[in-house]
């Protein structure tokens, strides 16, 4: 999800680069705060001038989407430590079955845990 989110972000970052309109003064300053992980849409968007910043709805929504992203790696690489069940206290048991079937017969395994 943070590879989607982020890779979108980048996109508009690199597209941006020299103005989509034309030549831009501070576009190469936007770009690169732009490329900034969850904190860069919020930086862009407040250096701009005014009549073109973005709602601020869609820069809190994309920044929140890019957090949560970013926290969920972050806690998925981390990991846990997943507690082993115990053995039982009897051997497992396994006994040959003979299995017939229409097709002709064979063998299969039966195990009680």
């Amino acid at each position: 999800m943070f590879a989607l989110v982020y890779g979108v972000t980048l996109m508009a970052a690199i597209i941006s680069w020299d103005g989509i309109d034309g030549p831009c003064s501070d576009c190469h300053s936007q770009s690169l705060l732009l490329s900034i992980p969850v904190a860069g849409p919020w930086a862009a968007n407040f250096s701009a001038p005014p009549d073109e910043r973005v709602s601020t709805w869609f820069v809190a929504a994309w920044s929140g989407i890019e957090a949560a992203s970013l926290a969920m790696i972050i806690v998925g690489a981390i990991g846990h430590d997943v507690p082993l069940e115990p053995l039982p206290a009897t051997p497992t048991k396994v006994s040959l079955v003979p299995l017939l079937t229409p097709q002709g017969g064979t063998l299969s395994l039966r195990m009680r845990w």
